[in-house]
């Protein structure tokens, strides 16, 4: 469904399917280009409606593109919630899309349970908007300096950036 609203919409947009280990992609252009080289990790170019109409498990969609056209992605998307999907943005170009069970707030409650981790006890550090019901879920949530306003506006704290030495001073603060 996602695919297909991509292209029934012609956004112009770049649709990469992530299943286990493989990253697909229909061609391999600018915005696969510019993730493989921040990623080292290049994709596979395989007809995306072959691999969606496998057996393969499909655990992640990204979507990239210009800013408006993930706007209007995004607001379709949301609009449909019996797709029980987890939307977020880690940069304004970058769709993230998930089931809504599988998230990084999952994994902490997930994580907190399952070794009985008092929630007080939890610290969860982000910078992107899909940090932002992690940090939101943990017992301190911390923004980096160089974070999404949105989530700074959310966490409990907001650190130094990433490139000097943000996580660390979290980590002294809050150390648990």
């Amino acid at each position: 469904t996602v695919y297909r609203l991509a292209r029934e919409q012609d956004l112009g947009v770049s649709v990469n399917v992530f299943s286990e280990l493989h990253w697909y992609v229909d061609e391999e252009e600018y915005w696969e280009q510019q993730e493989a080289a921040i990623t080292g990790f290049a994709p596979e170019v395989q007809p995306l409606r072959e691999v969606l109409a496998g057996t393969e498990p499909i655990h992640k969609i990204l979507v990239m593109g210009e800013e408006p056209s993930i706007d209007v992605l995004e607001a379709a998307l949301t609009d449909r919630p019996e797709l029980e999907l987890a939307i977020s943005r880690s940069k304004p170009t970058y769709l993230e899309i998930t089931h809504d069970g599988v998230t990084k707030a999952a994994a902490l409650t997930f994580l907190r349970d399952y070794f009985d981790i008092p929630l007080a006890e939890t610290l969860a550090i982000g910078d992107g908007g899909n940090d932002l019901p992690m940090v939101r879920a943990a017992g301190v949530g911390v923004a980096m300096g160089n974070g999404a306003k949105a989530l700074q506006q959310a966490a409990d704290a907001v650190v130094a950036d990433n490139n000097v030495g943000g996580i660390a001073e979290a980590i002294k603060r809050f150390g648990i």
